[in-house]
Formats: structure tokens, sequence, C-alpha cells
């Protein structure tokens, strides 16, 4: 008889076979009672159409580059990558969670700690408000001469970093939980600035960009990706692939080196 010598698969191979089974039941569990389901939609619904209204009445000066168009599409890449946020949006917990005693729950083994965490509270009905965002990305790209495919691919890759970014931003702030207990109002800093993906970041001083860009990555969660979806030059192009990917690849790592060291230190009070 023929042995198997195939290598065992990682720890985190589990949580993957597992995530099509907790996406199903996100969904069932969220359209279960229908007045929250249509609330829900309602609630993202209600945002597009104001700020789409908002943007038709009050649209920047010519002088600052932004059309209506723009602020539009602006408003598309932002309901987006809020969303993309919210389907992981149980990261947001953790501090509750750790003062609650509660941790434990999601600390099962082989599975990762990190992704058991996700998949507690799997916001898989964000998928539909995503969706709404970008529906509102390719209708006003069809109306702008300047948007080629290409450049509207590279701004949806833009907008899932920004997402991926914040979200490591945030599940950082909370993994200090760890140590100080609730942080509520460092917590509420950091998702109030969401609300700044919503605007024509560039009418800033330069100062508040960079901080907006690097300690808080508003910048590239919509502002950016309308920018490259508009059709920037190849160096425009570039730099801002480079740029995003670079402090999205160092957000994520400073994430998991706090969340790591955070963790060791609850299980080791908890022993």
């Amino acid at each position: 008889m023929k042995e198997n010598n195939s290598a065992p698969s990682p720890m985190w191979s589990k949580t993957w076979r597992l995530l099509p089974t907790y996406f199903w039941l996100s969904l069932l569990r969220s359209s279960e009672f229908k007045f929250s389901f249509y609330s829900y939609i309602f609630l993202y619904g209600s945002q597009i159409v104001f700020y789409i209204f908002f943007w038709k009445a009050v649209a920047p000066p010519p002088s600052s580059g932004w059309s209506v168009e723009a602020c539009i599409m602006l408003t598309g890449f932002g309901t987006m990558n809020i969303a993309l946020q919210e389907i992981v949006w149980a990261t947001g917990m953790v501090d509750q969670l750790i003062v609650s005693g509660e941790l434990n729950v999601v600390l099962v083994r082989p599975e990762n700690s990190y992704f058991g965490l996700v998949l507690r509270r799997l916001g898989a009905m964000a998928i539909l408000p995503a969706m709404m965002g970008l529906f509102i990305v390719i209708s006003t790209a069809i109306t702008m001469d300047n948007v080629d495919f290409w450049n509207l691919l590279a701004a949806c890759f833009c907008c899932l970093l920004g997402a991926i970014c914040m979200r490591s931003v945030m599940l950082s702030v909370n993994s200090l939980g760890f140590t100080f207990g609730r942080i509520t109002s460092l917590k509420s800093i950091v998702y109030s600035s969401r609300d700044f993906s919503r605007y024509p970041i560039d009418l800033l001083p330069t100062s508040l960009r960079v901080l907006m860009c690097t300690a808080l990555p508003v910048l590239f969660m919509s502002n950016w990706p309308t920018l490259l979806a508009q059709g920037a030059s190849n160096t425009a192009w570039t730099k801002i692939i480079l740029i995003t990917s670079a402090i999205s690849a160092i957000w994520v790592w400073l994430c998991s080196k706090i969340w790591k060291a955070g963790l060791s230190r609850y299980e080791g009070q908890s022993l």
C-alpha cells in the first residue's frame, strides 16, 4: 500500500475551509429578521443618496480639481471601503471582550485566534453595500471620458488595501485593551477618521494630508482610488500603488506583532 507522504496542512488552512460555512451562516443570521435587513440596506442607501445630492448642490470650486463626478465617485469608493471593513467588524469589539473576559471564546486551537475572532462576528451582509458602492463607481466612470478598465482595477485594488490597512489600525488600537482595558476615547478617534474618506482631502493642508496617509490611512481609502480611476499619470500611478502597498504591509505587520504580544499577556494572566 502506497504511503501518503504529503505534508500536513498548515494550521490556518482549517480556517480557510470554514470561511464559506461561516459566510453563509452570517447571511442567514443577518437576514433572519427582515426589518433589520431592510433597515441596514436603507442606512447605506440613504447615505449614498445624501452625498450624491450634496455634491450636486455644493460642488468644490473648479480650481480644486474635483468635479461633481469625481466627488460622486469618491462617495462610491468611501461606501465600498467602509463596507469592506464592516465584514470583519468584530475586531472593533476586542477591548470589550478583553475586559469582560469573553475573549476565550475565540481562542480555539489549532484555529488561528485572529481568524476565530473574525469568524465569530463575520459581517457577510456588508457585501451588499460594498456592491452598491462599486455600482456608483462604475456608473460614474461610464460618464467620464478618461477612465479605462485598468485604472479602475487599480483604484479598486487601492481601495481594498485601504480597507485592510484601516482595519489593521483599528485592531492595533483595540489590542491596547490587553494592557489598558477600555480605550473608548482613542477608539472613537480612529473610527471617526473614517468619515474623512467621503470628502476630498486634497483640499486640506499638506501636514494634515500626511497625517491622514500614515498614522490614519484615510487618503487611500477613497481619495487616491478616485484619483487613479480618473486616469492618473504613470508616475503618479506607480507612486500611489507603492506607497499604499508599503504602508498597508507595515500596518499589517505591526498589527500582527501587537496582537500576538497582547494575546500572550492575556493568556498568561488567565493561567
